[in-house]
């Protein structure tokens, strides 16, 4: 139990995200036509961007140095198209020849229906691994700053992008674990069950399909942590979805969710002049 625990705060939530700030713009390389790049500035995994087969790019300008330390992607299909050289990288110059660093690498190891990848996220090596469908992945790494920031790949044939999301995620001031519903192991699909005048069976349609319901809840956090990390999170999901890490494994172990509800927050005990509190969120979202 204590080594789950300890392992569980590695948890995270991304919110914060460049992608979408007022001061950046996004350009591209290999659109498909009647498509833009502009669609990856919002949180909105429908709107999309497609891109055509061959070697494509998207460049995200901050208009100055800022800091990131996550890089998430959603509504996308660069797994199940097998697309190769998946490469998330950041300069100090638009040509990406300054201070160049690469933060993100994902390389194919094997085509088909289920594809295996592999690569290296923030010096660490992720090993070969087979990815069914086109799960939402996000990526932690040391923070890094710089002005341009890029995405790039090869792609098999024509692809799309809904949601490009990085800056700097929110750790929890304590881990959890008891009761938490991993979202990726806990997919809701909705049927709908068809059959003649008789009675026969004649097959059965997906009408819904995502991740159940699922909530954290935090216990003995501190009022400081509350009004500076917690509040401005809180402020953001009443308005936009967010990524949640919840595991080790970068390209399954997340989901892209929204806000259903909030838990009460209420102070549950004090410590000489320190008062704990807890705070909680239920959502929901997309695996």
């Amino acid at each position: 139990e204590g080594q789950l625990m300890a392992d569980f705060n590695y948890a995270y939530i991304g919110y914060d995200n460049r992608a979408t700030d007022a001061a950046s713009t996004i350009s591209g390389t290999n659109v498909a036509a009647g498509f833009s790049v502009a669609s990856l500035g919002n949180w909105q995994s429908f709107d999309f961007t497609q891109f055509d087969d061959g070697s494509c790019s998207v460049v995200i300008d901050c208009g100055q140095a800022v800091e990131i330390d996550y890089f998430a992607i959603a509504g996308h299909t660069l797994f199940s198209t097998n697309a190769d050289d998946i490469v998330f990288e950041a300069a100090n110059n638009s040509g990406f020849s300054l201070s160049v660093v690469t933060l993100v690498s994902l390389n194919l190891d094997s085509a088909g229906s289920v594809p295996a990848y592999s690569g290296i996220y923030g010096g660490v090596t992720l090993p070969s691994q087979q990815v069914r469908g086109n799960p939402v992945s996000v990526f932690k790494f040391a923070p890094v700053a710089r002005r341009y920031y890029r995405l790039r790949f090869t792609a098999a044939t024509a692809c799309k992008i809904g949601v490009i999301a990085f800056g700097e995620r929110m750790q929890f001031q304590r881990g959890f674990y008891t009761g938490f519903n991993p979202p990726s192991l806990n997919e809701q699909v909705d049927v709908s069950n068809n059959r003649s005048e008789t009675g026969q069976y004649l097959g059965r349609s997906i009408v819904r399909s995502g991740a159940a319901s699922g909530s954290i809840d935090l216990e003995r956090v501190t009022r400081a942590w509350i009004d500076t990390v917690w509040t401005p999170f809180r402020r953001h999901a009443d308005l936009y979805p967010f990524f949640l890490s919840w595991g080790l494994n970068p390209l399954v172990d997340a989901t892209l969710a929204h806000q259903q509800s909030w838990s009460p927050s209420r102070t549950i005990r004090r410590i000489g002049t320190t008062e704990f509190y807890s705070v909680g969120i239920k959502y929901e979202g997309v695996i």
